[in-house]
């Protein structure tokens, strides 16, 4: 499967510089308990939207842990459209994938 598809049972979360961690955090838990996903993908490009996500996870774990449960996390890096291309060779950019499993410790 391409990186830059989502499987059926995964959701995508893009996440940008200006994105609040907490309010993130609060959607990565509502996606999980009231949606019944069974992965979450957050993908950033840019160290600042990379932050975001990292707080954004350790919010949301912090705020799950009471309930025995955990978030498994993978990285992974894949190739996305640039929207501002300046050159041919400047037609994809690398992005950071987070993907997220819900793990009952």
């Amino acid at each position: 499967m391409d990186a830059n598809q989502n499987s059926p049972e995964e959701k995508l979360i893009r996440v940008s510089r200006d994105t609040d961690s907490g309010n993130l955090a609060k959607s990565i838990n509502a996606a999980f308990n009231e949606n019944k996903e069974r992965h979450i993908r957050l993908r950033g490009i840019g160290a600042s939207a990379i932050n975001q996500i990292a707080k954004a996870v350790i919010i949301a774990n912090k705020q799950l842990s009471p309930s025995g449960k955990t978030y498994l996390v993978l990285l992974s890096f894949t190739k996305v459209d640039n929207p501002n291309p300046t050159s041919e060779n400047d037609k994809q950019i690398s992005a950071m994938d987070f993907s997220l499993k819900l793990f009952n410790i």
